[in-house]
C-alpha cells in the first residue's frame, strides 16, 4: 500500500484499485472503506431488486457469513459484488437482458478473484430449465451417489495444480460443512414442496431453485473440496432471496408469520452459537469503530 511499484500476487482489478489508492497516497482506511462501500451497495441493490421481504433478507445478511466475511476476504467480496450486480441485471431486464452489462460484471468478477469463475458457473444456472420431476430425481440421485461422487471429486481435485498446492494443509482437511449440508437440504426440500407457488410468484425464481440444488450437491461433497468456507459464499445469496420468497408465498397469514419468526429464531441461535458462544467472535475482537481511533483516518 505504501509503494505502488512493488509486485504482489493479486488479480488485475483488485490490483489496479490498490495501486491507484497507493499512487494517490490515500490512507489505508479509505481503501478498505471503498471496497466495503462497493460490497454494501451491491448487497443493498441485490436485496432491493430481488427480495420479496427486504427486512428478512437484511436480517439474514447480517446474521450470516455474508456480512462478516466482508471484514477479511476483500478480493473475493469484490468478485461477489460484481456477481450480485449481474443478478440485478437479470431481474431488471427480464424480457431483454442487457448482455453486455452482464458480461462486463462477470468479467470484473473473475478479474477480482479467480474463484469468481465458480460464481460465473452458478450465475449460468439462471438459464437452465430443470423440470420439476428432474429436480426431484437430481436431489435423490446426488444424495444416494454422494459417497461415490465425494471420492471421485477428491481424486480429480488432487490431480489439479490447485489441489497439489493445498494438499495435506488445513485448507484441504476437515472441510465437510455439516451446517451448510443441513441448511441447503432444508431449503431445497421446501423449494420442491412449494415449487408451484414459488414459480407462480415469478418465473425467474427458477434461478434460485437451481442454485439451491447446486448448493446442496456441492455441500454434500464438501469434504472433498478445498477451502469450502470460501466456496460457499457463491451460493449463500440463495438464502437471502429464496427463504423470503418461501415465506412470502405462504397464503395463510398466521402460518406465514410463524414461519418468518421460526426462521429468525433459528438463524439467531446459529449466529449466537457460531460467533458468541463459539470461537468465531475471536476473529473480530480487534475491530473497533473508526471513531475509536480517529487518527487512523488520516494515517498515510
Amino acid at each position: 500500500m505504501r509503494d505502488p511499484t512493488l509486485n504482489y500476487d493479486a488479480e488485475l482489478v483488485f490490483s489496479l484499485i490498490t495501486k491507484t489508492f497507493c499512487a494517490l497516497k490515500i490512507p489505508y482506511f479509505w481503501w478498505v472503506f471503498f471496497l466495503g462501500a462497493i460490497y454494501l451497495y451491491a448487497i443493498g441493490k441485490f436485496i432491493y431488486v430481488w427480495s420479496t421481504n427486504v427486512p428478512l433478507s437484511l436480517f439474514l445478511f447480517l446474521v450470516s457469513d455474508m456480512y462478516l466475511v466482508g471484514f477479511g476476504a476483500l478480493r473475493q467480496i469484490l468478485a461477489i459484488s460484481f456477481l450480485l450486480l449481474g443478478y440485478c441485471e437479470i431481474r431488471e431486464n427480464s424480457h431483454c437482458v442487457r448482455k453486455w452489462k452482464v458480461v462486463i460484471y462477470l468479467l470484473l468478477a473473475t478479474l477480482s478473484h479467480t474463484s469468481g469463475i465458480l460464481g460465473v458457473f452458478v450465475f449460468a444456472l439462471a438459464f437452465v430449465r430443470i423440470k420439476f420431476r428432474n429436480l426431484i430425481i437430481c436431489m435423490l440421485g446426488f444424495t444416494v451417489a454422494s459417497p461415490i461422487t465425494t471420492v471421485i471429486l477428491r481424486r480429480v481435485i488432487s490431480l489439479t495444480v490447485y489441489g497439489k498446492k493445498y494438499a495435506d494443509t488445513i485448507y484441504s482437511e476437515g472441510q465437510s460443512a455439516e451446517t451448510h449440508i443441513v441448511l441447503s437440504f432444508l431449503i431445497l426440500l421446501v423449494s420442491i414442496l412449494m415449487h408451484k407457488l414459488i414459480m407462480d410468484e415469478n418465473k425467474q425464481n427458477v434461478l434460485w431453485i437451481n442454485t439451491a440444488l447446486a448448493y446442496y450437491v456441492l455441500m454434500l461433497n464438501s469434504s472433498a473440496l478445498i477451502q469450502t468456507f470460501r466456496i460457499v459464499y457463491y451460493f449463500t445469496p440463495v438464502v437471502l432471496i429464496l427463504v423470503p420468497i418461501i415465506t412470502s408465498v405462504i397464503r395463510k397469514v398466521k402460518t406465514r408469520l410463524i414461519t418468518v419468526w421460526a426462521v429468525v429464531l433459528v438463524c439467531t441461535l446459529m449466529f449466537v452459537n457460531s460467533y458468541h458462544i463459539g470461537n468465531g467472535k475471536l476473529a473480530f475482537t480487534p475491530y473497533r469503530t473508526v471513531f475509536s481511533h480517529p487518527e487512523f483516518l488520516y494515517r498515510s
